[in-house]
């Protein structure tokens, strides 16, 4: 029988039904992920909300566990008890025998009383679907709550801009957190594809704090993917009493809490860090175990806005091909030479007329910008390639988190020893501008041992695939930290980088980490770095200074015992070997203080004299201390245990030279001790200044004849007199 050719069939498919079949494109690979992917699009279309008006972000998001029970009540399905278990084991391969079915039987007999019993009893189904949460079949439900403080959602736009794939705000040329209008769509997707159950939004929509919205747009909507159209199932405006703005979601997905808690709790610390003049709150809750619940608040550390970001043109190296038949579609212009100057950057009209001039034939200044054909466009797609007199595109379009917030950050939620923070110059790569911010932190109980690396792009944390990434190549095999006077195998180092442009090279599907073969970036990662453990190398010189001045005393008092006692015996037996040569003793005069035997007075005459030149220099610590212990080893009084007091007397005295030392280093160095200025400011100035005295801790002025005051550290609105006195002629 001759087999039949299949026939080969074309067919197209909707994006909506194309990202539902490779959801993990988007970051939806398993339930636990699904579930973080789910709360990380969602928070961050809450800040964009509110960064958009420039209002300081507040976020709150619950996550609810919920039984499946009450799954089925969200979806008006009775639940229903199961009638053949032997149905929901999982199957060894084996025949089993007549009396193995009827043990199998017998089993599930007694689970079904068992149940029943527990039913009886009045316990809750949530219970017992705790009891068999240890099954490997079980799938766990929750409810996502998020509620924001933005801009809202207009009425109408609603269903797009939730409901069909590839809808977006954010395309253009400018920073943005997302970019394809993927993120809430996906959510909504998901829980299309777990549960079933749409997504229900609350929004109330008002550009101006004090012209709050007139009412709350409710809406309950799922999704037709193979139409990616939204599908609407409630669409109604509630009065808006209280006068609440922003927007509130609730969407129930399947997830897995329990492997992927780690991950969202890192991901909103991670964010707290790159924008902390943002206030969130974090719930979670379970009805079956109260102790696995858990409320986080991280609270604004700054109120100091990034600027909103702002939209450019096509920068000339940048273009493509398709880039610039889209722009001529959509062009106003009526000339070429026009559309050169304002459909992209950087071109101004004496270069535009240049670069007309050298394409030659087929191209005028006058000519209209629909009759570029294909032909034309590849040759002016070649010639603006080629050009390399263009500016490069600045920063000024871009929206840092700022060296200020940064440093906020780091501190508020890692409490390091040590920080540095770096903002480098803007520069560009294919036509797009970026900029890096870095940071290096020491210390603090909140890191291990080693690199610790934190990697963020337009302000989104990134937690995944960390390997390859721009950031951590740089940070473990580009940076000599040893230079530095850093230990990457014992110091605490956290490093963190922040790349924001209009075009982030992200590697893979997953947008997760930077490759490393963009040069560009990764030369200014490197210097961003390098400038920050330039700034921590001084204090690091201080603190092993510091360090080895402890050290170097722990050893003194280590050996102090057995050195005292070896002294004191030496001294003693030196004192019994003279008193057996010197017969005669020694007598005190009072002319010079001691007289002595002839036969030994030219011996001790050089003691004698050094014992004077140390009285005349400082008689009060020599007389007390140096002659005392002197007089103290001549009749034999001295005890190990005395010269041990003695040593340790004169190792604390050191130690706090040296402390001191450091400190005042510290502050002629503007090291980690702040300078605090204090003004001796004329109160009534009658001559000039007539000569002033410097030093590093302090400078005095002194005038011919004024009347001064002491005064407060300078402060700009004003200054506090606290005492005064007369400086004479």
């Amino acid at each position: 029988m001759a087999r039949k050719n299949r026939i080969e069939v074309v067919e197209s498919k909707t994006p909506a039904e194309f990202f539902s079949e490779h959801q993990s494109i988007c970051g939806f690979d398993n339930p636990g992920r699904s579930l973080y992917t789910t709360v990380r699009e969602l928070v961050e279309n809450a800040l964009d909300a509110a960064e958009s008006i420039q209002e300081l972000p507040y976020v709150s998001v619950v996550i609810e566990e919920i039984t499946e029970d009450e799954l089925n009540e969200l979806r008006g399905m009775e639940s229903r008890e199961r009638v053949d278990l032997g149905l929901f084991h999982k199957a060894t391969g084996k025949r089993r025998s007549g009396g193995e079915i009827q043990e199998v039987l017998a089993e599930n007999m007694k689970e079904l009383h068992s149940d029943a019993l527990e039913k009886q009893m009045g316990q809750n189904s949530a219970a017992l679907s705790n009891k068999k949460k240890g099954d490997r079949g079980a799938r766990n439900y929750y409810r996502v709550t998020c509620e924001d403080n933005g801009c809202g959602m207009a009425h109408e736009k609603i269903p797009d801009m939730l409901g069909r794939v590839l809808s977006s705000s954010k395309y253009g040329v400018r920073q943005t957190r997302g970019k394809f209008g993927l993120g809430s769509k996906m959510a909504l997707i998901w829980s299309k594809k777990s549960t079933g159950l749409p997504i229900e939004v609350r929004s109330a929509h008002s550009l101006e704090e004090n012209h709050p919205a007139a009412y709350i747009s409710h809406c309950v909507l799922d999704i037709d993917i193979y139409r990616n159209q939204p599908f609407v199932k409630l669409h109604e405006k509630v009065a808006n009493i209280k006068g609440w703005r922003g927007t509130r979601i609730d969407v129930v997905v399947e997830g897995n809490w329990s492997t992927y808690k780690t991950h969202i709790m890192t991901y909103f610390q991670q964010l707290a860090i790159i924008t902390p003049y943002a206030h969130m709150e974090f719930t979670f809750r379970t009805l079956s175990n109260a102790s696995r619940e858990v409320i986080t608040q991280y609270a604004r550390r700054s109120e100091h806005m990034p600027p909103p970001a702002q939209e450019v043109k096509h920068h000339p190296s940048s273009i493509n091909h398709l880039i610039i038949q889209q722009l001529i579609k959509r062009t106003s212009t009526k000339t070429f030479l026009n559309f050169l100057c304002t459909e992209l950057a950087c071109v101004t009209r004496p270069l535009a007329a240049r670069i007309v001039k050298e394409l030659g034939n087929g191209f005028a200044e006058n000519m209209v910008p629909e009759d570029i054909d294909a032909n034309k466009t590849i040759r002016l797609t070649s010639m603006l390639k080629s050009i390399s007199i263009f500016k490069l595109p600045d920063g000024s379009c871009l929206s840092p988190a700022g060296e200020y917030n940064l440093r906020l950050g780091i501190m508020k939620e890692l409490h390091p020893d040590y920080v540095a923070t770096v903002s480098e110059q803007a520069a560009a790569f294919e036509g797009h501008p970026f900029v890096v911010e870095a940071g290096v932190s020491l210390g603090g109980n909140a890191l291990k041992d080693g690199i610790n690396v934190y990697r963020f792009a337009n302000r989104i944390p990134l937690l995944f695939e960390a390997g390859n990434d721009v950031v951590t190549q740089v940070a473990n095999r580009r940076i000599n930290w040893q230079s530095y006077k850093i230990d990457p195998k014992r110091d605490r180092i956290g490093v963190f980088v922040s790349i924001v442009s209009t075009k982030i090279p992200f590697k893979g599907t997953g947008k997760e980490y930077i490759g490393d073969d963009t040069e560009a970036i990764r030369k200014s990662v490197k210097s961003a770095l390098q400038r920050c453990c330039k700034q921590l190398k001084q204090h690091l010189l201080t603190r092993n200074a510091a360090r080895d001045v402890k050290e170097r005393k722990r050893s003194l008092l280590r050996y102090m015992p057995d050195v005292s006692r070896a002294i004191a015996a030496v001294l003693n037996s030196i004192n019994k070997r003279k008193r057996i040569v010197n017969s005669e003793n020694w007598t005190r005069s009072n002319t010079d203080g001691f007289s002595q035997p002839q036969s030994a007075r030219h011996k001790q005459a050089k003691l004698f004299d050094f014992i004077e030149r140390k009285w005349d220099t400082n008689p009060h610590t020599f007389m007390s201390s140096h002659l005392n212990l002197v007089e103290e080893a001549r009749n034999m009084d001295l005890v190990d245990k005395k010269l041990q007091n003695r040593l340790k007397s004169a190792i604390d005295r050191v130690d706090l030279e040296s402390a001191l030392e450091v400190a005042a280093i510290n502050r002629s160095n503007g090291g980690l001790i702040s300078k605090e200025r204090l003004f001796v400011a004329p109160l009534q100035l009658k001559t000039s200044l007539t000569t002033s005295l410097l030093s590093p801790l302090h400078s005095v002025h002194f005038y011919s004849s004024a009347l001064v005051a002491i005064c407060t550290p300078h402060n700009e609105k004003s200054h506090k007199t606290t005492s005064s006195i007369e400086v004479p002629k």
